[in-house]
Order: C-alpha cells, then structure tokens, then sequence
C-alpha cells in the first residue's frame, strides 16, 4: 500500500512588510503552534530605510525650522 500523506490544513502565510528571508525556523509539514515564529526577515533592509525615513525627516524638520525663523523676522 502507497499513499501521501498531507496537513489537515494549508494556511499561505506572508509578511506585512517585503524583505529578505533570513531565518526559516520550520520545515515544510512540520506541526506549528499559533504564535509561535516561522520565519524572521533580515533586518539590514528595515534598518536602511529607517535611516532614510529619519534622514527625511531631519530635513523636513530643518526646513520647517528656516521657514519659522523666516516667518518671525518678517
């Protein structure tokens, strides 16, 4: 006798954010708990585009600053 044998249940799993795949914690099949974690993303990505996102952000604020100051002198 031959068979396969399957999960009672396949659930697609995805991320809220892209990135890079840098820890795979489960193997295909393989039972798993609610919350417990199946995959991590490499945080190098996240990490740059916090830096530009603060690098904007300082920049805005730095105008804001000239602007007011211009503002007041007028």
């Amino acid at each position: 006798m031959s068979g396969t044998v399957r999960g009672r249940y396949e659930i697609p799993v995805a991320f809220q954010v892209s990135g890079r795949i840098a820890l795979r914690a489960v193997d295909a099949g393989q039972q798993v708990d609610a919350g417990q974690v199946l995959f991590q993303l490499d945080p190098r990505d996240l990490q740059e585009d916090l830096h530009a996102r603060e690098a904007e952000q300082a920049a805005a604020q730095t105008a804001l600053d000239i602007a007011s100051a211009d503002h007041v002198r007028s």
